[in-house]
């Protein structure tokens, strides 16, 4: 069967280095454009999938498709559960294989392609797994193709070096969109009966309501989280109209053919790192534009069909998703990172994470362990720190990537106060944020600083191994549901030197605190180190405490604005302030002239970029004001800048003109002189010269003898 992808595999083939694919759902692109890679490389082709679910049945359409059994040319390798032999030249796998692949062998020995289906998802294994195979690319010879419906393919054929971006048309079948703000599930019943429904739910719970109020009409669940056999049966093709009721792994990854419609609520859930928490917390949000397109078009696959959206048409939505890359947590990522040799602030990223979110997982990492141990084990880092720490309590913690966390966060309770302290000790490897101290009635302040509640009564000092965040708009603390007493004497305490400011004496003051993370065990007077103390004294000491004088001020607001206009300036004010301030306990002690000699230092004469004064073309010298953040103002009356035909620009940025009437009253502000004098001067003039007749009031304020008075 042809299908319209068909039309660019001569391009994809011809590509040596690889290539961007932009094509519709349905256009055929992940069974065609993988095998069509086949034909030309004598190596391995890897096509990854963001989930498992789809990674199986792309396998076994593939194969189907090439009239194969499965794990002969075409295999699968999913986490837990593979199907390849010695034949197999295809292997589709789910991506965070391929990161674990890299690991053990970082040149992809034997591999000559690899396609990243549906990269529109943005998973962090998409991000990191893009990144990395630029970098094998660039060692060896190696074809990447990039797959996706609905993303910008342009960042990603310059990230690649500049590939081909190959579009294929998709067949197309009219979807007739309505919205509605009827429940749910009367929709769905109202609708069942010609073809199939396709309803989208945000979550595993919404979606076991809806099937429990659907229970009389032949509905299936379809989430990550059901057997293998479960989602079989959801997706296995039927004469009869059934209802499937999924989450968002049915927009893209998989197809339920003979949907004619499609119920969609428009909401998603999505993890988002807390850092307070140190957690992924599943918020639910709006889906963008591009999803609720992609969900639509799934009614239009083999027919014309009708998506009808559970919102009102002035609901606005994102035009696309949001990376995971800029809202999940990075440690797993991290860590395979620093195990494969690579500084993660120095890594070339397809789009880098915030910088705060790089800091939080790399101090993590650091008390965990060696990345090099962590990536050993097919967890998360947490459970394999765990499971390095040597106790059988860690190995079922080991659990919690297969099961239910809290259920087997229960049963390591029951085992530790079964088998002993030392279980439940093996877990500070994997949680240190996640120490709490007892300040009231199962309330406790984690490591990170954090208030949390628990269900439960405990001693004083807990790891809290399952944390439900408050609902939003609760003013409630997030709640600690499965936490295990420790001893206060395994902790990692550590000593921290801790500057304040008196502003009564306006000195700094110092203390050390004892403290596990943020929680302070104790705190007692200490003498504060220069560098922290040059710190604190800087962040108070305002212009008065340098003791400067009008014209000095005047010359600093100068170098203020031209270093926030010039990057090549290099001037750092803070730093010089705190330079000054070393050595020293209080803003009385502070040496102003010092620190203006040490500012002309560093600025090396270029202060003239930022002129204090401006002539003006009848001679007349006119101050400039200076603001961060604002044009500079040229000030004077408006006789002394006749003649001025241009507005005047400081390095680049347009003056501020302050034309002042005889009084000295500001009678016109403009940044646009010359439309000035063309315009509302004639009305400025009237008014003026009846006031001040004996001033002068040129109709042409531009010629020469407005401004050069004639000798006589």
């Amino acid at each position: 069967m042809d299908l319209p992808v068909d039309a660019i595999l001569d391009d994809v083939r011809a590509a040596s280095r690889g290539c961007v694919v932009v094509a519709p759902p349905g256009s055929g692109k992940t069974t065609r454009v993988p095998p069509a890679l086949l034909e030309v490389v004598a190596g391995t082709v890897l096509l990854l999938q963001p989930r498992r679910v789809a990674a199986r049945r792309c396998a076994a359409r593939i194969a189907h498709e090439r009239g194969e059994r499965l794990g002969e040319t075409i295999g699968y390798r999913v986490r837990f559960d593979s199907k390849v032999s010695s034949k197999t030249r295809l292997e589709v796998l789910t991506e965070g294989l391929l990161t674990r692949r890299l690991q053990s062998d970082p040149f992809l020995e034997g591999v000559d392609a690899v396609v990243l289906d549906e990269f529109h998802e943005r998973s962090l294994h998409a991000d990191l797994g893009l990144a990395l195979l630029r970098e094998v690319a660039e060692s060896r010879p190696l074809r990447i193709v990039v797959m996706s419906a609905t993303m910008d393919p342009e960042p990603v054929a310059r990230f690649l070096g500049g590939v081909p971006v190959l579009r294929a048309e998709g067949r197309v079948f009219p979807v007739e969109v309505e919205h509605s703000t009827d429940a749910l599930t009367k929709v769905v019943r109202r609708v069942h009966g010609a073809g199939h429904t396709l309803v989208f739910q945000p979550g595993v719970r919404d979606i076991e309501r809806t099937c429990r109020a659907l229970s009389d009409l032949p509905v299936f669940p379809l989430h990550g989280r059901l057997p293998a056999a479960a989602q079989d049966r959801a997706l296995a093709p039927s004469s009869d109209p059934k209802i499937v009721v999924a989450t968002n792994i049915a927009e893209t990854s998989v197809t339920l053919p003979g949907v004619r419609t499609v119920v969609d609520s428009g909401r998603a859930k999505v993890p988002r790192f807390d850092a307070g928490l140190g957690v992924d917390r599943l918020e639910e949000t709006w889906i963008s534009q591009a999803s609720a397109d992609q969900r639509a078009g799934r009614a239009g696959r083999t027919g014309p069909g009708r998506a009808i959206r559970m919102w009102a048409r002035t609901q606005s939505l994102a035009p696309f998703e949001e990376p995971a890359i800029v809202r999940e947590e990075l440690t797993s990522l991290l860590v395979q990172l620093l195990a494969w040799g690579v500084d993660p602030r120095e890594f070339a990223w397809f789009e880098r994470p915030p910088e705060t979110r790089l800091d939080h997982a790399l101090s993590l990492i650091q008390r965990m362990g060696d990345p090099s141990e962590l990536v050993r084990y097919p967890l998360h880092p947490r459970y394999a720190a765990c499971l390095i720490a040597g106790a059988s309590a860690s190995q079922i913690a080991c659990l919690a990537e297969r099961q239910d966390v809290r259920r087997v966060a229960k049963q390591l309770v029951r085992i530790g106060a079964r088998r002993g302290a030392d279980d439940v000790q093996a877990l500070l490897a994997g949680f240190p944020d996640r120490v709490a101290r007892r300040r009231g009635e199962r309330r406790y302040q984690l490591a990170t600083g954090r208030g949390v509640t628990t269900d439960d009564d405990h001693g004083e000092w807990i790891i809290a191994l399952d944390i439900s965040g408050a609902r939003k708009g609760e003013r409630a603390e997030d709640r600690v549901r499965v936490a295990v007493d420790i001893e206060g004497d395994w902790l990692d305490v550590t000593e921290h030197p801790v500057a304040g400011f008196d502003p009564e004496t306006r000195s700094v003051r110092g203390h050390l605190e004892r403290r596990v993370g943020a929680i302070v065990l104790a705190r007692h007077p200490a003498p504060v180190p220069p560098e922290l103390a040059a710190q604190t004294l800087a962040q108070h000491a305002t212009l008065d405490d340098l003791r400067l004088g009008k014209e000095d001020r005047a010359w600093l607001a100068r170098i203020e604005w031209l270093d926030d206009q010039r990057a090549d300036l290099h001037l750092d004010l803070p730093a010089l302030l705190e330079e000054q301030c070393l050595g020293k306990r209080s803003l009385k002690q502070l040496d102003g002239k010092a620190f203006l000699r040490r500012v002309r230092q560093s600025i090396q004469g270029r202060d003239s970029l930022a002129p204090a004064r401006f002539k003006a073309p009848g001679g007349a010298s006119l101050p400039i004001r200076y603001e961060v953040g604002r044009p500079p103002v040229i000030s004077g009356r408006i006789q002394k800048l006749f003649g001025l035909e241009r507005t005047p620009e400081i390095a680049g940025v347009a003056c501020l003109i302050e034309l002042l009437a005889p009084n000295g009253r500001p009678a016109q502000i403009t940044r646009d002189i010359a439309g000035f004098w063309g315009g509302t001067y004639a009305d400025v003039r009237k008014d003026l010269r009846g006031r001040y007749p004996k001033h002068a009031w040129p109709e042409v304020p531009t010629l020469e003898h407005a401004w050069k008075p004639r000798r006589r």
